[in-house]
């Protein structure tokens, strides 16, 4: 028996040492996971924070794109309104100008007629003119016939002054209705 005792003995002892190693080991393993632990959370509060620091980046980048469009938009309307100005300036002006252009038509207009009228007096002029001379030509002709030849010859040669200064005048009127 005393064998069985010093057998149990060593197995006790056995297991004491393999318990002793064992709670060792556990200590081992709880400070390993301990320190993983803590690395873990080192880590995480290091994401957390970058995580803060993006979102807080990020606010700003869409504050930042939020005031460069309301800029964008308000540049946007001012051009659009001077555009109106500026389609509004030009249709006054064209219709300035339609209005100028057609008083200057009427105008022309009025002096076409003028001229017309004035071109139709100085034709009826010049044809009384004729007539007048025509007349002159025979009353000189009658007044020759009845003459002597002497004074015929003085007769036509005033005829033919006074049909000179006629011609003459004549032709000055149609170069002043041309």
């Amino acid at each position: 028996m005393q064998e069985k005792e010093l057998r149990f003995q060593e197995i006790k002892e056995a297991n004491t040492k393999e318990t002793e190693k064992l709670q060792e080991a556990l200590k081992e393993m709880e400070l390993q996971f301990q320190e993983i632990k803590e690395g873990k959370a080192q880590e995480t509060e290091k994401l957390q924070n970058a995580l803060k620091e993006m979102e807080v980046q990020f606010q700003e980048i869409k504050e930042s794109k939020t005031q460069e469009t309301e800029k964008l938009q308000n540049d946007l309307k001012e051009m659009e309104l001077q555009f109106q100005e500026i389609q509004e300036s030009k249709t006054q002006e064209a219709e300035k100008l339609q209005n100028a252009l057609k008083e200057m038509e009427l105008q022309f207009q009025e002096i076409q007629e003028a001229k017309t009228q004035e071109t139709e007096k100085l034709q009826d002029a010049l044809k009384e003119m004729e007539a007048a001379l025509i007349q002159e030509q025979e009353a000189a002709k009658k007044l020759a016939e009845q003459t002597p030849s002497m004074q015929e010859k003085s007769v036509n040669d005033v005829d033919h002054e006074l049909i000179s200064k006629l011609t003459a005048e004549n032709g000055q009127l149609k170069v002043s209705i041309v």
